[in-house]
């Protein structure tokens, strides 16, 4: 894995990290765009191991400091917010026109490396962020005054603000042993803000002068796919269920032969075994046969339902229009399969949502 071979170089380079006093003023500045998320509950473990160190430096549990990740610098440290010439709210609306052709971003983060300073989290994104990165560099090249090009999905969450000890050493040596490849947390991003950040990012210390929704239009993985074509994975119940737990809509071809309900997309192929999932919201069913358009019409259970061959596009049930690949109609339709049309130029900021086999175009 590219990013875990860049983790392990950087872990090796800073071997003995220093003190960074500046970490604590807060009057330092940095002109950025991140989001402070929402972290799953399991970093209590890796909080607690962490606790002695916390008269040596600042622990990014919530309470010295806030656990964040960032997307970008546009200028660092440090910036003055009442000197700025730019203007934020034009580039805002460029940034988010950017943001709204990806997908919902989350990150696993798997293992934790030393910085020049401390600890930070090793981060796994859903997309390729680096890409996005260069899309935002690209909206404003002469602002940008980046320290060095961000080219990993790290998260901070330890600096020193004291020399560490042998001990202090000791014990990160232990701890990246201890959580080599282990998964520690998830975020999920549910707001971005862009503004004046602070090296904690603590409430009452950064500035915020723009914030809005992270979560852009409906993005629906065509039959729980995320990385292109896949038949032997397609409409699999276990990766269905993966995708709906991990916070993605899915779209998922479903029959009813001989009384019995069946995943797959040309033929009836695997048996549903758990029938909660046509109840989920987040799943759109693409009924293959009229037995099962009866069944969802008649029954009801909760899922969007829909059904199509080669129409320009159909009205799903909770009225949306399904379009064929190539054609989009407004805000209420569900454009699927974009890649298909490679000269297709699709505005999310236009449409209901997109279905796809990736989640990034």
């Amino acid at each position: 894995m590219e990013l875990k071979s860049i983790y392990d170089r950087i872990n090796l380079e800073n071997h003995t990290p220093k003190a960074h006093t500046d970490a604590l003023r807060s009057d330092l500045y940095t002109r950025a765009i991140w989001t402070i998320g929402d972290w799953s509950s399991n970093l209590s473990a890796l909080f607690a191991d962490l606790d002695q160190l916390r008269t040596k430096g600042i622990l990014f549990d919530g309470k010295s400091a806030m656990l964040h990740w960032t997307l970008l610098q546009f200028q660092t440290f440090p910036v003055n917010p009442n000197q700025n010439n730019y203007n934020d709210n034009e580039l805002v609306y460029q940034i988010q026109k950017v943001l709204d052709k990806y997908p919902p971003l989350h990150i696993i983060f798997r293992g934790i490396a030393r910085t020049r300073f401390g600890l930070f989290l090793c981060g796994y994104p859903n997309f390729n962020v680096n890409r996005l990165r260069d899309e935002l560099r690209a909206l404003c090249p002469d602002e940008l005054v980046e320290p060095h090009p961000q080219d990993i999905c790290h998260s901070t969450l330890f600096r020193f603000t004291e020399e560490p000890t042998y001990e202090d050493i000791g014990l990160i040596d232990m701890l990246i042993t201890k959580y080599r490849d282990v998964e520690i947390s998830k975020m999920h991003a549910n707001k971005w803000e862009f503004g004046y950040g602070t090296w904690t990012q603590k409430n009452g210390e950064r500035i915020v002068s723009n914030h809005w929704n992270a979560k852009p239009p409906h993005w629906i993985l065509h039959r729980g796919l995320m990385n292109g074509p896949d038949t032997e994975r397609e409409n699999k119940e276990d990766l269905l269920w993966t995708r709906l737990n991990e916070g993605w809509e899915i779209e998922v071809d479903v029959w009813l032969m001989d009384g019995k309900l069946w995943l797959g997309h040309d033929k009836p192929v695997d048996i549903l075994q758990n029938i909660q999932l046509l109840e989920s919201r987040k799943a759109w069913i693409h009924c293959k046969n009229i037995d099962m358009l009866q069944y969802m019409t008649e029954h009801k259970p909760g899922a969007p339902f829909f059904s199509h061959d080669t129409d320009n596009a159909v009205l799903t049930s909770n009225g949306y229009m399904w379009c064929y690949p190539g054609i989009q109609a407004g805000r209420q339709s569900i454009i699927v399969m974009p890649e298909r049309v490679p000269s297709m130029i699709i505005d999310t900021t236009l449409v209901g949502g997109v279905c796809s086999d990736y989640t990034s175009l």
